[in-house]
């Protein structure tokens, strides 16, 4: 009876009373010491060595700088030359589409995802006209911090010209992170074989 006295005088709407009974403190929401937790608040110390993380986290996956998403000339994971997210009609010679990304040194719990979507259409020229035939492919990647970048390649193997007809594909990445999607995409093409 005590204790149900107690709790109501704590909650009601007049002055809250001092109580040594922490479980009273507990169950009333208008206690003004309820609604402090000593997790709520960083110190001046935790701020400072927890602020690069939380940029990090932010920011989440990015490329590594302006030429570390799109298409190269070269194979495997040698990239000759950056030629950018478009590259239409390339010349005669191999190339590739990679990504090479930053990601947050802490992550969620099963990692940052990455998706990769690319449509490509050919073009064959016959007796008859025209063929077209569609190419979809799509993947999903999980990826780490890296202090060099974390290296997708080749997201794609392009050879020019297409023995197979004139070539054109688009291609996207999506970035989840924490704080929402990112999108980058582009295309390339290449011409068919004489």
């Amino acid at each position: 009876m005590f204790l149900l006295t107690t709790l109501f005088l704590a909650c009601s709407d007049s002055e809250p009373q001092q109580s040594a009974n922490a479980a009273t403190q507990k169950e009333c929401p208008k206690c003004p010491e309820c609604s402090k937790s000593e997790n709520d608040t960083l110190s001046a110390a935790e701020k400072e060595l927890l602020s690069d993380s939380l940029s990090q986290i932010r920011t989440g996956i990015k490329p590594f700088d302006d030429t570390s998403v799109g298409v190269c000339k070269g194979s495997g994971k040698n990239c000759e030359e950056f030629l950018g997210t478009t590259a239409e009609d390339l010349p005669e010679g191999e190339y590739m589409l990679q990504a090479r990304l930053l990601a947050p040194k802490i992550k969620p719990e099963g990692g940052l995802k990455v998706e990769f979507h690319r449509d490509c259409k050919t073009t064959k020229k016959t007796k008859n006209g025209e063929s077209t035939t569609n190419n979809n492919y799509s993947k999903e990647y999980k990826i780490s911090r890296n202090d060099k970048g974390y290296l997708l390649a080749p997201l794609a193997t392009i050879r020019s010209p297409n023995k197979y007809g004139k070539k054109e594909c688009e291609w996207k990445m999506i970035f989840h992170n924490t704080n929402g999607t990112e999108e980058i995409k582009g295309s390339w093409s290449v011409p068919a074989k004489e």
